[in-house]
């Protein structure tokens, strides 16, 4: 079976150039190398012109003249593919050689392969969501898939493979206990009710107070906003901020109520909540890698205005770039007169569109010099 061979469209940036007033010699200038799958090389060629005044004759035509270069993976420029099904991230790889003068020249594009290396996901809670049902006493939460590539380093934050999602064949549950809490200093009053909080532990994280220290009601306690004004109770993980409220007791008498005593701080109010919501602020783009990454802030409205809790939040997968299929051909340099003949060099040029739509142009390698001005008859 005959081997596969394909023309690469590039000429060598260190380019030979006849000269124009030389009778007869070699060069490689107009010639691309000839790749060579099976052998995993890339071929130079070159051929004879014979170049004069007011006359150019190529006499042979581009053949390989014995230099190779071979042809090698890398994984450099590739991004790391997410296959949640599998429970793995696989890096992507391209093929590359060096040319004669040095330049990276790009035979195959970055791809999945055989063989690639592979990292394993892991599910995590944290930077999730979570649902508190306080009736049922239950915390509900989501969890996302990561992953840590070894480029990355041990303290480098993970990256995102899936969304935050509940998982409905393995739900996260976790149980509520509500337990006695310390009364703060400003209970005054003697013989003062007890006081309870609700905690969920996730996982091995410390406890997590979802609602503080306060009273769970009695016949001498009332509850009042006074002072309480612009204080809030921010809970991140169930995406809800609470308004609050003080606790203070009464005593009775045949006149009515009188005020006994604050018996706590501004606490969490159950009855005023407000929902946390996610506001797109900007893009983070990675041009070696060509991947985008959408941020985001969390912010909460109160009736004291927007608080901003959260700022350049990842909650989606990189983007890859979009690459243009024809990148355009660019003039690389003026014109080269071989002997009558005009002849011009060219680069690959191509688009590349990021996340956000914005698009960048990337140097793809060279092509081929082409005559731009033939001899005159």
């Amino acid at each position: 079976m005959s081997q596969l061979v394909l023309l690469l469209a590039a000429v060598t940036a260190a380019t030979l150039v006849p000269s124009a007033s030389q009778a007869q010699q070699r060069t490689w200038f107009g010639c691309g190398d000839q790749i060579v799958y099976e052998s995993g090389v890339a071929l130079g060629q070159s051929r004879i012109v014979e170049a004069g005044a007011g006359h150019t004759v190529w006499r042979t035509a581009c053949q390989a003249d014995g230099r190779r270069f071979e042809i090698r993976r890398t994984k450099a420029g590739c991004s790391w593919v997410p296959d949640p099904a599998q429970g793995v991230a696989r890096r992507e790889e391209r093929e590359v050689y060096r040319d004669a003068g040095g330049e990276e020249i790009e035979v195959k594009p970055c791809s999945l392969r055989d063989g690639a290396e592979t990292v394993p996901l892991r599910l995590t809670v944290s930077g999730c969501r979570m649902r508190n049902d306080f009736e049922a006493g239950v915390t509900m939460g989501e969890s996302r898939a990561v992953f840590s590539p070894p480029e990355d380093g041990g303290g480098a934050a993970p990256r995102l493979a899936q969304a935050c999602a509940e998982r409905r064949d393995a739900p996260l549950v976790w149980k509520h206990r509500v337990e006695t809490c310390t009364p703060p200093k400003e209970s005054v009053v003697a013989g003062a009710p007890a006081l309870s909080w609700t905690q969920v532990t996730v996982g091995s994280d410390p406890p997590r107070v979802i609602r503080s220290c306060q009273p769970q009601g009695g016949r001498t306690l009332r509850t009042t906003t006074e002072g309480c004004a612009g204080v809030y109770v921010h809970d991140l993980a169930s995406a809800t901020s609470y308004g609050t409220r003080r606790w203070y007791q009464v005593t009775v008498g045949e006149t009515g109520e009188s005020f006994a005593g604050w018996v706590t701080r501004c606490v969490q109010s159950p009855d005023e909540a407000y929902q946390h919501l996610t506001v797109n602020t900007g893009w983070r783009h990675d041009d070696a890698a060509r991947t985008s990454l959408q941020l985001s802030d969390t912010v909460v409205d109160t009736p004291t205005g927007r608080i901003v809790l959260e700022t350049g939040v990842v909650r989606e997968r990189a983007r890859p770039y979009a690459l243009e299929e024809d990148p355009a051909p660019r003039a690389a340099g003026a014109p080269v007169a071989i002997g009558c003949e005009r002849w011009q060099a060219w680069r690959r040029i191509g688009l590349v569109t990021r996340g956000d739509g914005s698009r960048i142009e990337i140097d793809r390698g060279p092509l081929p010099a082409t005559r731009v001005a033939a001899c005159a008859p």
